[in-house]
């Protein structure tokens, strides 16, 4: 019977996942029925299950820079804007560090990453699970399509941002916008040319830069910790052996 699970057959029924926790979940089940020296058949995580692990990553990925991409550049620039702090000089002080922009400012920034991080932290709990074949299949579908996705996403975002800073945004057309808002009043076209001079621009390659970094972090965190997981296992193996 433990030979039949191991090549495949007569194998328990797992639901394709749909989630991050779910996939969490089945790699976790799988460990189990891997544990000891008995190592399952990699074909035991069947096709569907491999495109449902590789669309997890994928959605996690989606979901995770859409939220950076609204709270870093959308919100942030409403926030900065409506208090006007293009206009009057704000500090935020941060340990030993000042920052330009009010606390909210920095808080809705801050909040951006929520997603990026706490899927970065579900891929870290997973990767201490990457042992055996059916265990290393499901995780390798989940971390190289959310990496594939997030690099992707990260430089279509720097040479789209850049594009924009550069194409866009200039002089002519930010004077331009200002005098097209000028029906509404003086004051709030004058107040828009300020906000897209002083502080768009220099947001928008801000934004570009951030999300190159922060994506490739992100992306070699999990990565990272399964070497570093696979070398703690190892030391204690081998510890276990020199106590004996």
């Amino acid at each position: 019977m433990d030979e039949a699970i191991q090549r495949g057959e007569n194998r328990p029924h797992y639901p394709v996942p749909k989630s991050l926790t779910t996939a969490v979940s089945i790699v976790q089940r799988l460990k189990l029925m891997e544990s000891g020296n008995r190592l399952l058949d990699k074909d035991f995580v069947v096709l569907d299950q491999v495109v449902g692990f590789s669309e997890v990553g994928i959605r996690s990925a989606w979901h995770d820079s859409l939220i950076w991409m609204i709270g870093y550049v959308v919100v942030g620039a409403i926030v900065y804007f409506v208090q006007n702090n293009y206009l009057v000089e704000t500090k935020t002080q941060v340990l030993v560090w000042q920052l330009d922009g009010s606390p909210l400012y920095w808080t809705a920034k801050a909040a951006s990453f929520s997603g990026l991080l706490f899927s970065t932290g579900m891929c870290v709990y997973m990767s201490k699970y990457y042992i055996g074949n059916a265990c290393k299949k499901a995780i390798n579908s989940v971390l190289l399509t959310r990496a594939i996705f997030l690099v992707g996403f990260s430089l279509v975002i720097f040479v789209f941002l850049n594009a924009v800073n550069k194409m866009i945004l200039t002089d002519k057309a930010i004077a331009g916008t200002a005098y097209s808002l000028s029906f509404v009043s003086k004051g709030f076209s004058k107040n828009v040319y300020y906000f897209l001079h002083n502080y768009f621009r220099r947001a928008l390659f801000e934004a570009a830069i951030v999300s190159l970094l922060s994506n490739f972090i992100s992306v070699a965190i999990p990565f990272l910790s399964i070497f570093i997981f696979r070398a703690s296992r190892k030391k204690e193996k081998t510890l276990g052996l020199e106590r004996k």
